[in-house]
């Protein structure tokens, strides 16, 4: 039995050497400035992990595998019904497999692969793949109809959504919801608070049940972030609108101080009358409502998409302003979601 014993010591011991050889100077900074230091030591592990399970299935080009650790953030709409080599370049398999560290924390953007080929992070409750490419030639695909209202046309600009980072529906929270400094504090212990927390997760996805009532309307938030440097969940249309049709733009900045490349396309137009259960403590002077999906890529870190219906709202000094409603993971919960509404 002590042989047993010594033998198991023995194996998690090495375990947590064969850990540490790859731990980098940036799990090493985020292990000790965590005052929960196991916590972020058990992090760093997990990714690693996680890290060579995506290896795996690249060595194997088991594309079912590869794309079941993807979360639900990203557009795959592009890889169903293809396979492995009709997606990927060999050049993206050969850097993925030449990658020996099983990924590097990159700050806030979590781990990368392949010099930043792949992207995961810890999203919620687990790990998942946040970023994904270069893949083939996608060319030839027709651009949606551009959202229309007053002769004029809403650009990529007009569109309050959750950043790939989350920062800004965490300070709307904090700013808004949760006041306590405990609980700030609490969120540089625990790098899944809030988001696992219910009081977040209604937050963020029944927002507009939250306008006009502990989210005051054109309230805005100075960040000291790069880009404008505040936030807001009310945007005013007159700053947004393009004269020509425009879904998409790139190189341009967004709110949050990245460049990249952000698109939409509207799903479906909703009934104005939805808003009675979407924003009950707005006046119902909302113009249109739709659902929209919303496409943005940072860098190399992939392409991520969210469905969210938005209102166009009339205000009383005859400003129009577009206002988030509801936020949904993927849009098999948006479809359903609004069959109930209606």
């Amino acid at each position: 039995m002590k042989k047993l014993l010594s033998i198991i010591f023995l194996g998690l011991l090495l375990c947590n050497f064969a850990f540490a050889e790859y731990y980098t100077k940036e799990d090493q900074e985020y292990i000790a400035n965590m005052k929960k230091a196991e916590v972020a030591k058990q992090t760093v592990e997990e990714a690693y992990k996680f890290g060579l399970g995506i290896q795996k299935a690249v060595e194997d080009k088991d594309m079912k595998k590869l794309l079941s650790y993807v979360g639900d953030k990203l557009d795959l709409s592009y890889f169903q019904n293809k396979s492995f080599d009709e997606v990927f370049t060999e050049e993206f398999r050969t850097r993925i497999l030449s990658d020996e560290t099983g990924g590097h924390r990159v700050g806030w953007r979590g781990w990368m692969l392949g010099s930043g080929v792949v992207w995961y992070n810890f999203y919620r409750d687990s790990f998942s793949i946040t970023g994904i490419g270069p893949t083939k030639d996608t060319s030839s695909e027709e651009t949606p109809a551009a959202w229309k209202i007053d002769n004029k046309y809403l650009t990529p600009n007009c569109f309050v959504y959750v950043w790939w980072s989350g920062d800004n529906y965490e300070l709307f929270f904090y700013t808004y919801i949760e006041k306590d400094d405990a609980l700030v504090r609490q969120r540089k212990e625990d790098i899944t608070y809030p988001w696992r927390y219910p009081s977040m997760k209604d937050f963020v996805t029944n927002i507009g049940t939250y306008l006009n009532k502990e989210v005051p309307l054109n309230h805005t938030i100075k960040t000291g972030w790069g880009g404008s440097g505040e936030i807001s969940l009310t945007k005013q249309l007159e700053g947004c609108l393009s004269k020509e049709p425009k879904n998409k733009i790139e190189g341009e900045e967004s709110d949050d101080g990245f460049g990249g490349e952000f698109r939409y396309e509207v799903i479906e137009a909703l009934p104005v009358s939805l808003s009675s259960t979407l924003a009950p403590y707005l006046d119902k002077n909302f113009e249109e409502i739709k659902l929209v999906q919303y496409f943005y890529r940072l860098g190399s870190m992939g392409t991520r998409s969210e469905f969210i219906i938005y209102g166009i709202l009339n205000l009383e000094d005859g400003k129009k302003v577009i206002l988030p409603l509801r936020n949904f993971d993927n849009e098999d919960l948006a479809r359903k979601t609004i069959l109930t509404l209606k």
